[in-house]
């Protein structure tokens, strides 16, 4: 493999990385490392022309996970409230309809308890004009029989 100059340009580290790669065994310790994803980063580096500080890179890399960690963290417990907070609101609706349910079926009993104290009503005024209807008859009769 022919060595790569200080001086080459761009396009020439690229290939010498692509031909570097097309050597290496698969299963080697060096074709686990370099994964097609380190390879296209190394590329684009270059391309680039960002420095080859491969550990700040990484410390780059490695913060921004932490980062992203952190913000999936804090997704995840914020998801969690809200479908607590679903629950809890599904449960109050739950709730306020056998509420309304409950106002309605009380409403209906209502309604037929002051119907039957309607019809009761009548049928005591009934009685009474009976009684009053009995008593002067009675009261005829005790006269008539006197």
């Amino acid at each position: 493999m022919k060595k790569l100059a200080y001086n080459s340009s761009k396009q020439d580290e690229i290939k010498h990385l692509e031909k570097f790669i097309k050597t290496l065994e698969p299963d080697t310790y060096l074709s686990s490392l370099l994964t097609p994803v380190l390879v296209k980063w190394a590329k684009r580096q270059i391309e680039l022309d960002i420095s080859p500080d491969i550990m700040y890179s990484l410390k780059v890399v490695k913060e921004k996970y932490e980062i992203q960690l952190e913000i999936n963290t804090k997704l995840s417990e914020r998801i969690e409230d809200l479908k607590y907070a679903k629950h809890l609101t599904i449960t109050q609706s739950c709730k306020i309809e056998k509420f309304k349910s409950d106002i309605n079926d009380y409403k209906n009993d209502w309604e037929l308890m002051n119907r039957e104290i309607i019809e009761l009503k009548k049928k005591n005024l009934k009685l009474k004009n009976a009684l009053k209807s009995s008593d002067s008859f009675t009261n005829n009769l005790i006269k008539d029989y006197s």
